[in-house]
């Protein structure tokens, strides 16, 4: 490439050339001063993109010609970040199988999260400098745990960032989010084992079974009853028995020693002879955190047997309102959780109940819709907060989590549980009302649980 060097070197050739054309032997030539000559250079490198090299050229002349050349290489730039055009984010609920129910829920508040967020252009990712829409990506376990581990091996292949998902995503979820360094926020949840594991990208955000298991004592408190006779259902299932391993850590910490417990399997059909056990054991407050087929059966061979107990802790079954009021008014006074109300005075928490009343006919925002919601108020926090979609980046930043979601506040202890106030609810007159603790509850509780036959139910 000629350089202005080049053509001062030509200039000087001939100055000397002329000189000795002209007369005798000339004096020798003195150069006075240096002459630099800054030259811009671009050099291409055999790698897969051109690096811009400025090159400073010092040309010192005295008799003879002597050339420095020092050159400065400029430096890459740094990549720019990724930025998809989605993001993506993976689901996998139920939405066929025994609970299709729990799927059509969480469904309907994925859809709606990702329709009110992408109305606003979506969220904001600062190492884009813009915002992206939310994508959600669905999978279906039928609740099935081995399927579960499938449909999240497919969700990632497609790319998400982050997962999500229900029930039968754990136990054995948590493995997937491991192995391929992507956070998984539970969305319903609350075995406890996997948090036990020293996994890092599993977080759940409902009630857990270890914190779940102090609430029979509790609510026997707050009832006023005195020395309880427990009764447990335990599902021999992993769910089942982390239920009752923590159930039974928690009575041995209390010192307690009148808890009956009886074993079932999955869709046994008939549970009578559990019920009766009870019965002749003098069971008086029973605990039963059953999947709906299983806790309707239950619930109704409760009444067939005439069994009464003063009150009746049932989880998950009643959490499918729609099937839970099939049984009219024997549906009521049945004591449960709900991870999400509408009644609780939370930021958002009475706004989303009515989103689901105009879709849903005037029903109430159900527990597992408003798990879905909070669950992507969490995820998108956290997006926000890390300013990047990077897994790592992503996952650090849901651990240091510190907000309100329509389901209360919520930060996470290290092992990825929640930290979160909790609630129970009746069923009384068909609506789930906010019995406990007394300075969230709505009504009294009925108690004790009136009796089958009672003409007043």
């Amino acid at each position: 490439m000629r350089t202005k060097a080049l053509s001062i070197l030509v200039v000087l050739a001939m100055l000397v050339a002329m000189v000795a054309a002209c007369g005798p032997t000339p004096e020798p030539l003195t150069i006075i001063e240096t002459v630099e000559v800054e030259v811009e250079k671009t050099v291409e490198v055999p790698v897969e993109q051109t690096v811009q090299v400025e090159v400073e050229k010092t040309v010192e002349v005295p008799v003879e010609q002597t050339v420095v050349v020092e050159v400065t290489a400029v430096p890459e730039a740094p990549a720019a970040a990724e930025c998809p055009e989605t993001i993506k984010v993976g689901s996998v609920t139920d939405q066929t199988g025994p609970l299709a129910s729990f799927g059509a829920y969480f469904k309907w508040a994925f859809d709606t999260f990702i329709e009110e967020t992408n109305a606003d252009g979506g969220v904001y990712v600062a190492e884009c400098d813009k915002k992206i829409p939310l994508e959600m990506l669905y999978g279906d376990h039928s609740a099935d745990e081995q399927k579960a581990v499938t449909e999240m091996e497919y969700l990632v292949e497609q790319g998400v960032v982050v997962l999500t998902g229900s029930t039968a995503i754990m136990p054995l979820g948590q493995v997937v989010a491991e192995k391929n360094g992507i956070p998984l926020v539970v969305a319903n949840g609350s075995l406890t084992e996997p948090f036990q594991q020293g996994f890092r990208y599993i977080f759940s955000t409902s009630w857990m079974n270890n914190e779940m298991a102090a609430w029979p004592f509790m609510l026997a408190e707050y009832f006023g009853m005195e020395n309880p006779v427990i009764g447990f259902m335990e599902e021999q299932n992993l769910m089942g028995i982390d239920y009752s391993s923590n159930l039974q850590a928690e009575a041995l910490r209390r010192g307690y020693t009148d808890l009956v417990i009886q074993k079932y399997q999955r869709f046994g059909g008939d549970y009578s002879t559990q019920i009766l056990a009870f019965k002749d054991a003098g069971v008086n407050f029973v605990y039963a955190p059953m999947i709906g087929p299983d806790g309707m059966t239950f619930w109704a061979q409760m009444k067939e047997l005439d069994f009464n107990p003063d009150a009746i802790l049932a989880l998950i079954a009643p959490a499918d309102r729609a099937s839970w009021l099939s049984f009219g008014d024997d549906a009521n006074y049945v004591i449960t959780t709900n991870d999400y109300h509408w009644a609780t005075g939370y930021p958002g928490a009475a706004e989303f109940d009515e989103a689901y009343q105009a879709d849903h006919e005037g029903d109430h925002a159900t527990e597992l819709a408003g798990d879905g919601y909070a669950a992507l108020q969490i995820i998108v926090d956290a997006i926000e907060r890390a300013g990047s979609l990077d897994a790592d980046k992503l996952r650090d930043a849901i651990a240091a989590t510190d907000m309100v979601t329509i389901k209360g506040p919520i930060a996470f202890y290290p092992n990825g549980m929640p930290i979160r106030e909790y609630f129970a609810v009746q069923y009384i007159d068909g609506v789930e009302t906010i019995i406990w603790p007394a300075d969230m509850a709505e009504t009294d509780p009925v108690f004790p649980f009136p009796a089958w036959t009672d003409p007043n139910r």
